[in-house]
């Protein structure tokens, strides 16, 4: 007996189905990594942009002080002492708890 074989039979579109599921829960795993990873790329800019103002306000409104910085060279047996002041801020990224920190050396005028 010969049999028609024009149509698919149950099993072919299984394995189809199986094979459509795993791409398209590879697409959506790699969507949701880079939804994430544009997500925390912009609120570390937004937390370094801010604490880039606030060490621009701290800069701007502190006192000069006497401070004096030893600044070691390669080559060179005696330190460099400038006076001056540091400056540090500490600003809290998003709702991770993460910190950015920054310093500054503000040398007098």
């Amino acid at each position: 007996m010969l049999y028609n074989e024009d149509g698919v039979t149950i099993i072919e579109i299984l394995f189809a189905l199986v094979i459509l599921s795993f791409v398209t829960a590879s697409v959506l795993l790699l969507f949701n990594n880079t939804l994430t990873t544009i997500f925390s790329t912009g609120h570390k800019s937004q937390g370094l942009y801010k604490a880039q103002a606030d060490m621009e306000n701290k800069i701007i409104n502190s006192e000069p002080d006497e401070e004096l910085l030893p600044i070691t060279v390669p080559g060179m047996d005696e330190p460099i002492y400038i006076k001056g002041r540091e400056i540090t801020v500490d600003v809290t990224v998003g709702n991770t708890g993460r910190t950015i920190s920054l310093s500054a050396f503000v040398p007098n005028d």
